[in-house]
């Protein structure tokens, strides 16, 4: 294995490029103003996390003809604090599916390097191993048209608005999923949270697809200590007797319930997390976990 295998030290976080490169509304404008900055051209494209099946989730999308792309220019489901480096999503993987997605032929066309993002999120064994099987005979039927000259497939085990636990249901059928997503020989890497087991992912370099691993880009947001969320959101007080108080620090997405699909106060990304990836990044190390990351 080649230190040197990816083709940029830059790949994109998913859903930075949307699911096939174009990026959002804003990431184009920004490209406009300070286009050194902002082109896509050192970045390897990494795609917006999709389903096996269509799924509503929270954010209203477009179709095929304007490439599934967000509805709204800012959709309530998302809160970004540029100034603070902050945003708190409850996206929960809105998208048409694999199929749609591969019935376009965009991702076909793209040539270099580029990461294809999927999850699970099937309640059982049995739904989750019908997505995978899914997944695995769509791609089948269509890799060799690729153009890139390297495909990788992220597996996200790590999204926290899907509504169920993601990490039980992978320790209760990986083996029996990767088992089908394997025969299509491509490199996988594994997507995991601040709190993935280091013993686990230790396990899966032993598999023979398994590149290496992702870490972090979200947390969910009632799982940030209160301390923390005291730097970057803003206090609510709450009643607690006749004439007591306790300050909380809800999320910024508090206030949208009523509008989700899927309720959640979301996942925190940015500052308030570098500090749990690096954690997870150096202590795997430390446990001898020798593939990239």
């Amino acid at each position: 294995m080649k230190a040197n295998y990816f083709d940029s030290p830059v790949i994109a976080a998913s859903g930075m490029m949307g699911f096939f490169g174009k990026g959002y509304t804003y990431s184009r404008l920004l490209k406009w103003i300070l286009p050194i900055l902002y082109s896509w051209r050192w970045i390897t494209f990494h795609s917006k996390t999709t389903t096996a099946e269509a799924n509503k989730g929270n954010m209203k999308l477009h179709g095929a003809e304007k490439d599934y792309e967000p509805v709204k220019f800012h959709p309530y489901c998302i809160h970004a604090d540029l100034l603070n480096g902050v945003a708190v999503n409850n996206v929960s993987l809105s998208g048409p599916g694999i199929k749609a997605l591969l019935r376009t032929g965009k991702w076909q066309k793209m040539t270099g390097e580029i990461h294809i993002n999927f999850m699970l999120i099937g309640t059982t064994k049995e739904e989750r191993m019908e997505e995978i099987d899914l997944i695995t005979k769509q791609l089948a039927k269509y890799l060799s048209g690729f153009k890139a000259k390297k495909v990788f497939l992220r597996w996200n085990l790590s999204c926290p608005n899907t509504g169920h636990d993601v990490f039980k249901n992978f320790i209760e059928s990986f083996d029996d999923e990767y088992a089908i997503i394997s025969t299509l020989k491509v490199p996988i890497i594994v997507k995991v949270g601040y709190n993935f087991p280091y013993e686990v992912a230790k396990k899966l370099e032993e598999y023979e697809y398994i590149f290496g691993f992702e870490a972090i880009n979200t947390i969910r947001f009632d799982e940030l200590p209160e301390a923390e969320k005291k730097e970057y959101f803003d206090e609510k007080y709450v009643k607690t007797g006749h004439d007591t108080f306790k300050v909380t620090y809800p999320s910024p997405l508090e206030k949208e319930q009523y509008r989700l699909n899927v309720k959640g106060p979301g996942g925190i990304s940015g500052n308030p997390i570098r500090k749990y990836a690096l954690a997870w990044i150096q202590t795997a190390r430390a446990h001898g976990i020798t593939k990239p990351i």
